[in-house]
């Protein structure tokens, strides 16, 4: 009974406060241009909005369209169960490897551009080229990373790699592990649809990526997408700490260290989410055929980090 409580702590707190981290980076990007900005709540009023209209489809449109909503939810949701958010241990904890994590999400792209060339219209489909044009790109990074750390701890399962650095020391221990961290934050970037690679909050046709592939979407189904946009980026975001600075997880199911785990959690996302917020009003959208130096500069990384492992290995 403990670990299916466990089990089902972590996913309700990312489940609950995905909206929530979204809403504070708004109201810090906001400050950051001097402005009020909206109530960190808003993303929460947003979806209950949209729920509550109507939906028009395409007419072009078939049942692959309106599928696509409910698969990514639950996509999603799969992966916030698969990953360690408060706790070091989860009944699911098997089925917590990197290499199917990442799977996933990656067959979340294929379904969206899927989806997206199903609605026939023109700037989907930019939408949906660029959008597999980044994920082709992404693909090597991700596999080099989960390579690499696998190489430092001789597994890819997150749940064995956080027992292995529980105090969070162990990763930063490792030479190569900075390397890996910052090839980490690239694909956060790329996933999620942040600067430099995305601006997610244009609607400008001709610019946007992740944006351009909801453009048909309404109702119900923009909700579901959004929520599923926002909980994707809380899930990597979860999975970094998780990985790189694991320091204050709950090692069993105390009301104590729940309380403590839920605080140093929320303190490492709000960190997170300052310096994005910082970033992002720093910096500015790169041009398309720009990201694949980006993603460049990410795989060198992971290479580098390989070839320090043996390096250390051999001396």
């Amino acid at each position: 009974m403990q670990n299916i409580l466990i089990s089902l702590i972590s996913p309700l707190v990312l489940l609950i406060t995905a909206p929530l981290l979204t809403g504070i980076l708004n109201k810090l990007r906001a400050r950051i241009e001097a402005r009020k900005g909206p109530s960190i709540f808003q993303p929460y009023y947003d979806l209950k909005k949209l729920l509550c209209k109507e939906v028009i489809l395409p007419e072009a449109s078939s049942w692959i369209f309106k599928l696509f909503p409910y698969l990514t939810v639950i996509i999603s949701v799969c992966i916030a169960a698969l990953i360690p958010g408060l706790f070091t241990e989860s009944i699911l904890s098997h089925f917590s490897d990197l290499i199917f994590i990442f799977g996933l999400l990656l067959l979340l792209a294929f379904f969206m551009v899927l989806a997206s060339f199903d609605a026939g219209t023109g700037f989907v489909g930019l939408g949906s080229s660029r959008e597999a044009f980044l994920v082709s790109l992404t693909e090597p990074v991700i596999m080099l990373v989960i390579f690499a750390l696998s190489m430092e701890f001789n597994t890819t399962n997150i749940f064995s790699l956080i027992r292995r650095n529980i105090h969070g020391l162990e990763l930063i221990s490792h030479p190569s592990s900075f390397f890996i961290a910052i090839a980490f934050l690239v694909i956060i970037l790329t996933e999620a649809k942040r600067f430099p690679v995305d601006n997610p909050s244009t609607h400008l046709e001709l610019t946007m990526v992740h944006e351009a592939l909801l453009l048909e979407y309404s109702g119900k189904y923009l909700a579901m997408l959004e929520y599923a946009s926002m909980l994707k980026f809380s899930i990597l975001v979860t999975m970094f700490f998780s990985l790189f600075f694991s320091y204050g997880m709950a090692t069993e199911l105390s009301l104590e260290s729940f309380l403590y785990s839920f605080l140093t959690w929320g303190v490492k996302m709000f960190a997170f989410i300052i310096c994005i917020a910082l970033y992002e009003k720093s910096t500015a959208k790169l041009r398309l055929f720009k990201v694949p130096e980006l993603l460049s500069f990410a795989m060198v990384l992971s290479l580098i980090a390989i070839f320090a492992h043996f390096y250390i290995q051999l001396w």
